[in-house]
């Protein structure tokens, strides 16, 4: 049985590769959800939370080593 992957491309990224215009800072998310992350004890995103919310909006498929 021979596999062909669902998408053609799959890249090994590092934090490193990611640029502050890259990122999402919590003063980007929504109100709403900066105010229940805030309430929560939340003052900034992971780095690894920085770098895939967008990449998670775009619908790409996220494995985080």
């Amino acid at each position: 049985m021979n596999f062909k992957p669902t998408k053609s491309v799959m890249k090994t990224l590092t934090l490193e590769e990611f640029g502050p215009e890259q990122r999402t800072m919590l003063s980007d998310l929504h109100q709403e959800t900066r105010t229940k992350l805030e309430e929560n004890g939340v003052k900034e995103l992971l780095p690894v939370q920085q770098v895939t919310h967008k990449l998670f909006l775009e619908g790409g498929e996220i494995v985080v080593k």
